[in-house]
């Protein structure tokens, strides 16, 4: 569940990083995907121990 969560948001940072480069200066939203991106990465080596 945890690892498709992120497969996921992998998918998601990838867009939002196509999405910067057709609209310059739209940095907010990969930004936002990144940390929660982050985020849940840590989750999942807290389940993963």
């Amino acid at each position: 569940m945890v690892g498709a969560s992120i497969d996921a948001s992998g998918f998601l940072l990838a867009a939002g990083g196509l999405l910067t480069t057709s609209k310059p200066g739209s940095l907010l939203v990969p930004a936002s995907l990144f940390v929660h991106y982050r985020e849940l990465q840590s989750l999942h080596s807290i389940f993963k121990d």
